[in-house]
């Protein structure tokens, strides 16, 4: 298959109409990070940002490819560790076309030497041959309402949800009264979500992602983004006149990605993060979505609150290098150390690896 890579901003109207089409006919690929929207936000605050375009002989376009070119060749994911979702747009088409196993040679195509995304949909074929670790993100899956949602969860036996609303009752006891906004564009919101989170990465020991220019601009752009198949949206919650909590994500016409959760750790016991995630839920239905997606990660919280899970791959693959073997070396360790009787300990490779990774791409 012939492959032609573009720059974002050089997507034009009939590229974009294709992409939403392909993405439209296909309901596995809804996540907002599919969106065309996403891809372009990049672009506009990354110079490696890429677009592979997969087409057929006579020219047609049968598949999309976004992602960022490193210095080394290597392709990873469009907008670096904030993309918790990749994959091909158009699988369908080119598994009619017989292009489900053509991944190295659309490498070669797109003249990479090698390709590490981490979450891909573990569904796709084209990556099927490749996949590393698979795990579930977890989702709140809303398509019969909030209220079977509710019950269901009831009668899985999480209590997560009454305790959430214990917890709305004691914080509106302690500060006043709660008061949620779906979405508001308010900039000092905004401003606080990012002073919340930075704040967190340095608590934890995490890399500060708002460290770094493109991360913030990214952000802002997406807040201003307003589209009905695509969106940012940044919701909060307060008690009395007081911020509490808050949330920015994006969402898409089905899905709304749960992102970048804040809270005023002076009100930690009172549990707004979680607070504010139930409202958030109760409410989905009014931005038009019947899934919000959680991600992946072994938290109790995401645990207790899914009914619902979509499978991700780590996916590597590319020309026989020392680098290949060494995260080759490197899956080794940690399949090794998850499987042994380590409890927790045996997830710190992993997270170790993970957080070198996240420094490399950030700049």
């Amino acid at each position: 298959m012939p492959v032609q890579v573009i720059r974002p901003a050089e997507l034009g109207p009939a590229e974009l109409a294709r992409w939403r089409q392909l993405q439209a006919a296909d309901p596995t690929l809804a996540s907002p990070y599919l969106c065309p929207e996403f891809t372009l936000a990049v672009g506009r605050v990354r110079a490696d940002a890429r677009v592979a375009l997969i087409e057929d002989r006579g020219g047609a376009i049968l598949g999309f490819l976004p992602f960022q070119r490193r210095p080394s060749g290597v392709a990873v994911p469009i907008g670096g560790p904030f993309n918790d979702v990749q994959a091909v747009i158009g699988q369908a088409e080119l598994g009619q076309a017989g292009a489900d196993g053509s991944l190295p040679a659309w490498l070669a195509g797109c003249g990479l030497r090698a390709l590490a995304f981490n979450d891909v949909l573990a569904a796709q074929p084209a990556f099927q041959a490749h996949h590393g670790k698979v795990e579930g993100s977890h989702c709140i899956d809303l398509a019969a309402g909030y209220a079977a949602y509710a019950a269901e969860r009831k009668r899985a036996g999480s209590q997560v949800l009454p305790r959430s609303e214990a917890s709305a009752r004691k914080l509106a006891r302690a500060i006043g009264p709660l008061r949620f906004e779906l979405h508001t564009p308010d900039q000092a919101v905004f401003r606080q979500v990012l002073q919340w989170k930075s704040d967190q990465y340095r608590r934890t020991r995490v890399v500060d992602a708002f460290r770094f220019r493109w991360t913030n601009a990214l952000l802002e752009d997406l807040l201003g983004t307003d589209r009905p198949d695509f969106a940012g949206v940044l919701s909060a919650l307060w008690a009395g006149d007081r911020l509490v909590a808050a949330h920015f994500g994006m969402r898409s016409s089905r899905i709304w990605h749960y992102w970048f959760p804040v809270y005023d750790v002076a009100e930690g016991r009172f549990s707004p993060g979680a607070v504010l995630l139930q409202q958030m839920a109760e409410q989905a239905h009014l931005l038009g979505v019947g899934l919000i997606e959680l991600g992946k990660g072994d938290y109790d919280f995401k645990r207790r609150l899914a009914n619902h899970e979509i499978p991700l791959a780590e996916v590597y693959v590319g020309r026989p290098s020392l680098a290949s073997a060494g995260r080759g070396l490197r899956r080794l360790v940690e399949r090794t150390c998850e499987q042994l009787p380590l409890g927790p300990l045996g997830q710190l490779p992993g997270k170790a690896f993970r957080r070198l990774d996240s420094y490399r791409v950030f700049w």
